[in-house]
């Protein structure tokens, strides 16, 4: 038997147990957003993981003439901000809310002491972020390839 049975269909607890979804929930902190907010700037060193349990955000890039293009957008049962928390980059985007949302935030250093003292929920989580930027990377490339 894997450890990595889906238990729910909702992307965040797919692979977790009871116990493991109650370790997680006690971890989160809910906020709500209101649209036009910034949720994360460009070049924040800041690792939090979000996760959208209503609204919508859009991801914005600026290029060189300072322009903003908004360059996909996140939905209900995404994340947002799964890259940088596995790797210790500056955020690569604007993150602004477009529709009121609701999110729970997962602290980076919160979230990396329970995947070190639960390497199981830890595997597990980290099997659920590789999900979540699988799904966005097919997304971009099937956008691209049949057209924006």
């Amino acid at each position: 038997m894997t450890i990595l049975k889906k238990n729910r269909l909702d992307l965040i607890f797919k692979y977790l147990n009871q116990d493991e979804m109650i370790i997680i929930e006690n971890i989160c902190e809910k906020e709500i957003v209101e649209p036009e907010t910034k949720i994360i700037t460009l070049g924040d060193r800041n690792r939090d993981l979000l996760f959208i349990e209503e609204g919508s955000a859009g991801i914005f890039i600026t290029d060189q003439n300072g322009k903003k293009f908004k360059v996909a957008e996140q939905k209900k049962g995404e994340f947002i901000g799964e890259q940088n928390f596995i790797l210790p980059v500056r955020r690569s985007a604007d993150v602004i809310a477009e529709t009121r949302m609701s999110i729970r935030r997962y602290q980076y250093a919160k979230l990396v002491k329970v995947c070190k003292t639960n390497n199981e929920l830890g595997t597990k989580i980290f099997a659920l972020l590789n999900d979540s930027m699988a799904e966005k990377f097919a997304r971009t490339i099937d956008k691209y390839i049949n057209g924006l």
